[in-house]
């Protein structure tokens, strides 16, 4: 036979405004890993306003969603042109005729959404100017990062928990 008995410095209710208050902040640690996990991963420029996160608190759970806010996310996820791993959503003629190997990007379009390119690849088609653009092979950073925090999330997650309840 065995007994046991443990003494409890807080009542129940305590304990409940303790969780409450704990779960934002472990989920707010988790989060911060994963974002930094998915810039260890990311090619090219590390900004971490490039990734973002988000907590979503209910009545009974708690969830945190991981994502990108950059346009091209996609693109560097799951490669372009003949290296795509995804089907294409190119449709321009160049585009199709060149073998899904290029296709030209209005150099206004890129302007506007702040992006630069190398000025040997601008090119002049009926005195409008474009940046030629080539297949890339997929740089994935997103999946990764859900790999790898697919077994460690759950316990990192109880031991930011536990870390705060002994606060």
């Amino acid at each position: 036979m065995f007994s046991a008995s443990i003494k409890v410095k807080d009542n129940s209710k305590n304990i409940i405004r303790k969780l409450d208050k704990s779960y934002p902040i472990a989920m707010e640690s988790l989060m911060q890993y994963a974002k930094d996990i998915a810039l260890k991963h990311k090619r090219g420029n590390k900004d971490e306003d490039s990734i973002l996160f988000e907590i979503t608190i209910t009545n009974n759970s708690i969830t945190g969603r991981l994502y990108t806010n950059f346009d091209y996310a996609m693109f560097l996820e799951y490669g372009t042109g003949t290296e795509a791993e995804m089907p294409h959503i190119g449709h321009t003629e160049t585009f199709i005729k060149s073998g899904y190997r290029y296709w030209f990007l209005p150099k206004e379009i890129a302007d506007a959404k702040g992006k630069e390119f190398s000025p040997q690849r601008l090119i002049n088609i009926k005195g409008k100017l474009f940046y030629i653009m080539f297949s890339t092979k997929p740089f994935p950073f997103m999946r990764p990062t859900a790999f790898e925090l697919e077994s460690e999330a759950a316990k990192m997650f109880a031991k930011s928990l536990v870390e705060q309840l002994r606060k």
